[in-house]
């Protein structure tokens, strides 16, 4: 996950934690950028707005390795305060496959989840 707001970071960790996730935060753009390229994740959640480098620098980067090497590419899924049409698709324009609205339920990181990496909520 890249989120440089801490609080939002601590919070989306704990839910994703609490869903039976593993989770890797960085704060900047190029810090996701840098992990991507060193390390295979199932999903990526990219804040849009973000030091360094901006989550759609950021993509475009991860997609450019990702050709580079050859590599499939992880789903990264944005994550954004505006539900504004023209930044939904300079996110699917800059390679992102998705986008969540900030501030989010849990049904909505819970679909996005599923879509994504075909996780399945825990039976209680």
């Amino acid at each position: 996950m890249a989120e440089d707001d801490a609080t939002n970071a601590a919070l989306a960790e704990a839910v994703l934690s609490a869903f039976g996730c593993s989770v890797r935060v960085v704060r900047d753009g190029d810090a996701a950028a840098r992990a991507a390229q060193a390390g295979r994740y199932d999903l990526i959640l990219m804040d849009f707005h973000m030091p360094v480098m901006s989550g759609l620098e950021a993509t475009r980067a991860i997609r450019q390795w990702e050709a580079d090497q050859a590599t499939a590419p992880v789903p990264i899924v944005a994550l954004t305060g505006s539900a504004m049409e023209h930044e939904t698709q300079a996110c699917l324009d800059a390679g992102m496959d998705d986008v969540l609205v900030k501030p989010f339920m849990f049904p909505a990181l819970q679909a996005v989840l599923s879509r994504w990496t075909g996780w399945q909520p825990p039976t209680p």
